[in-house]
């Protein structure tokens, strides 16, 4: 028997749990049915070199089948490789192990947003805040809080006032530049008497939001957001690859290619 062969190499089945084939080197044949030798194969799962699989290795063999015969055939699926390192199993309810393959296609998948692999999505804000005065643009100060720019503001007194107004506030209206916010302001500190309205200058910025950490699908971040919309500011989607987090790396890099049955 040669001594290159690898000496870790299991199979497993349901007649013999854990066959290991370095406890029988010193024998010539190994004496397995047809059918076992055939169920041993077929369900052979070996991880070689941390990042090649094989699955699924079938071989017509006789009722007599050699150890030496067996591991070359095997060894020869591997491109010359003599390291096997057997995969483990790892018991799991049903329900993960179907999460576990949806989330392996979903990652395989999805649009990569023009970012590398280790990737994730975040939740990009767009908030408008207070800045210095010719930085940013204009708005109308309304009270509350609330800000608004010439088009809203125009919109909002049609709608929500005008029509209850009198003639004469009617009439001061049509004079009124719908463009200018000294205007806006001018009419409704006279007509509604509302003297807090002033102008202030708001600059956008955009920003990841820190409340939610990272998505590792863009799909789960979407959900998020069609969720939660109501706790952000213009929220969208953001790619992002994790850059030199190798523990984060190998974590998807395991995700990306457990092999299913």
């Amino acid at each position: 028997m040669s001594k290159k062969v690898p000496n870790r190499i299991y199979i497993q089945t349901e007649e013999f749990e854990q066959v290991h084939l370095d406890r029988v080197f010193s024998s010539d044949t190994l004496y397995f049915s047809e059918d076992a030798v055939e169920t041993a194969l077929s369900k052979l799962v070996i991880r070689i070199n941390s990042d090649l699989f094989l699955q699924g290795v079938k071989s017509q063999m006789n009722t007599k089948a050699t150890v030496e015969n067996t591991l070359n055939e095997m060894k020869s699926c591997f491109n010359g490789s003599e390291e096997v390192v057997p995969m483990k199993n790892i018991g799991i309810p049903q329900e993960d192990y179907d999460f576990l393959k949806d989330l392996q296609h979903e990652l395989l998948t999805q649009d990569t947003d023009g970012q590398a692999d280790p990737r994730y999505w975040g939740i990009l804000e767009t908030k408008e805040e207070p800045s210095p005065e010719g930085i940013g643009k204009p708005v109308i100060y309304m009270g509350d809080g609330c800000t608004m720019d010439a088009k809203e503001v125009v919109d909002y007194i049609e709608t929500d006032y005008l029509p209850y107004s009198n003639d004469e506030t009617k009439d001061s209206w049509d004079m009124v530049d719908k463009n200018n916010l000294n205007d806006l302001i001018e009419f409704m500190h006279d007509s509604f008497g509302w003297g807090e309205t002033r102008i202030v200058w708001l600059d956008t910025q955009q920003k990841v939001s820190e409340q939610t950490g990272c998505f590792i699908t863009q799909r789960a971040c979407k959900q998020h957001i069609e969720d939660n919309r109501h706790h952000y500011c213009r929220p969208q989607t953001y790619a992002m690859t994790a850059w030199r987090n190798p523990e984060f790396e190998r974590l998807l890099t395991i995700l990306q290619n457990i092999k299913f049955q």
